[in-house]
Formats: structure tokens, sequence, C-alpha cells
């Protein structure tokens, strides 16, 4: 069984770490950044629409803020899914099989 709420800590740490990461560079380089963000856009076969607006230290808070909270919910849910439909079944044959492989040898 999955913990609900340690899932939800890993997946809103992860992927708000990585918006971290994206405020971070808007501030230091925000043409660097467009120019990443056309170079994405160009890979994917689409025209680049949008246009980086200047960095503040509150939109950055907010937005890692937002991230994480919303991402630490779809954890919550996921782990919920996940220990409703599998509960502990896979984990064991996964544990067991590698119990069984290191006797083996």
């Amino acid at each position: 069984m999955l913990n609900r709420f340690k899932a939800g800590l890993v997946f809103g740490c992860f992927v708000s770490f990585i918006h971290l990461v994206w405020a971070v560079a808007i501030a230091i380089t925000p043409t660097g950044m467009q120019k990443f963000i056309d170079w994405i856009f160009w890979l994917h076969f689409l025209q680049p629409v949008y246009v980086i607006t200047q960095a503040t230290r509150g939109k950055g808070i907010l937005l890692i803020i937002m991230t994480f909270v919303i991402w630490y919910i779809m954890g919550v849910v996921f782990a919920c899914l996940r220990n409703k439909f599998l509960g502990d079944k896979k984990i064991k044959i996964i544990v067991q099989s590698k119990v069984k492989a290191k006797t083996k040898k």
C-alpha cells in the first residue's frame, strides 16, 4: 500500500522543484528562456505564441505554491486509486521475485 501523504509530497516536491528552476531561470535570463520556449514549440511543429513576461518574486512564489498544492492533491488521489485497485498485490509480487532472484545466486 502506498502512503497517500508521502505520494502527495513526492509529486508536489518534484513538480514544484521543476517550476522553481523555471522561475529562477526566467529571473536570470528571460531572453534565453524565450529562445528555449520558442525552440520547444518549433520542435513540436508549432508556431511560438507565448511571450515571457517580467519575473516578479510574488508570481514566482505563487507559481511554486500553487504547483505544489495541485500536484500534492494529484499524488494523494493517485495513491488512493492505486491502493484501491491494486492494493498490496503488485508490490508483494515484485518483492517476492527479487527475494527469489537473490536466493538463487
